[in-house]
């Protein structure tokens, strides 16, 4: 294995580094299959700060069923210390598609605006019409507000998984044994089948549970 990673990085080093090993490779993909987009980003040092691209068939899956996209962002770091952004969606069989991805050295505010912009741009030429309805991530303020200021039609919702998983940190220990309780009420209220019947679910919610109100109402509501 290390004898493989030293023989990759010195391939990497002879054609002048890893910007331009990608752009080669890149070239290369575009001649075999026409249609691939990527975006580069470097720092002062001409490192590589970003970097985003789609593949053809991404392209193709993306335009298809991307009404609705998945953003998943890694919790580690790869080897040259950057996270891994993957933009997802759900085809007509009902299967994950990953339709484009994104490895960047930060997590924040104007690098996911740059990743929505580079998006748009690959699909459909600009950063303002992309016809997508909603838009699904964790909690995290730095996608909210990329969200809002590159898709501001669009609707930003939290994931089911942590939607849960924030709700056990929250409220696990302050509800203790009646926990399990209260989440099978929480979801047989999620489960609603419209706005009307859900409101009134959601006060009986409310009234049933006061040490879980706040939370329920600061944080759980607007999503």
């Amino acid at each position: 294995m290390q004898q493989h990673h030293l023989a990759k990085r010195s391939l990497i080093e002879s054609q002048g580094g890893d910007i331009s090993f990608l752009t080669n490779y890149l070239v290369e993909l575009e001649t075999i299959q026409p249609g691939w987009s990527s975006e580069f980003m470097l720092r002062s040092d001409n490192t590589l700060s970003r970097f985003f691209w789609m593949s053809p068939y991404q392209k193709e899956t993306a335009r298809s069923f991307g009404g609705v996209i998945i953003i998943d962002v890694s919790e580690g770091r790869n080897m040259y210390n950057m996270y891994l952004t993957t933009m997802i969606v759900v085809d007509g069989e009902n299967r994950s598609k990953s339709v484009a991805y994104c490895l960047s050295s930060s997590q924040d505010t104007d690098m996911f605006t740059w990743l929505l912009k580079s998006y748009s741009i690959a699909l459909y030429g600009s950063n303002n019409i992309a016809p997508i309805e909603c838009l699904f991530s964790d909690r995290a303020v730095s996608i909210a507000n990329a969200c809002r200021t590159v898709w501001p039609h669009v609707f930003h919702g939290v994931c089911l998984w942590h939607l849960a998983q924030n709700i056990i940190r929250n409220l696990g220990s302050r509800l203790g044994d009646n926990f399990n309780l209260f989440m099978d009420h929480f979801w047989h209220v999620y489960g609603m089948g419209s706005p009307a019947t859900f409101k009134i679910a959601w006060q009986k919610l409310l009234q049933n549970w006061p040490k879980a109100i706040r939370y329920l109402e600061d944080h759980i509501a607007p999503d």
